[in-house]
């Protein structure tokens, strides 16, 4: 199963929404809210961390961890509205790479079932050097 939706994920992010309705099944069960699975915003901040490739950051001062806060709107259906850098860190390369994921994912899972809003805002910030646990996959 951990492997079936880490591919699921990995062709999500690379082909776009389309899944079969098999494949939306096991990750609603796997990841709803109150199935000792993770919070719908959980899990899509975990998504795009997780496909974060972060680059050789170089922060002026040691003593200032670097980070880039971005905002990202999801359609119920799992595609994603807008995606963009809001608070830039003080490394370009940093936010580069981070545009870079922002450009990639054009879908995360869909709502759970029964959702009534159309949209959902989600602000996610990518901090350099911080470990990003995996996803808790069943």
């Amino acid at each position: 199963m951990r492997t079936q939706i880490a591919i699921l994920f990995a062709a999500m992010l690379l082909l776009g929404c389309e899944s079969s309705p098999k494949q939306e099944a096991a990750i609603s069960r796997d990841f709803k809210p109150g199935g000792g699975g993770l919070a719908y915003a959980q899990v899509v901040k975990r998504f795009y961390l997780q496909a974060w490739q972060p680059a050789d950051v170089t922060t002026t001062n040691a003593n200032v961890q670097s980070f880039t806060r971005v905002s990202v709107v999801i359609a119920k259906d799992g595609s994603v509205v807008s995606a963009k850098i809001v608070k830039p860190s003080e490394d370009e390369q940093m936010d580069k790479s981070v545009q870079t994921v922002l450009d990639k994912i054009k879908c995360v899972q869909p709502f759970e079932s029964g959702a009534k809003d159309e949209r959902r805002v989600f602000t996610i910030n990518f901090v350099e050097n911080e470990e990003i646990a995996p996803m808790p996959l069943k």
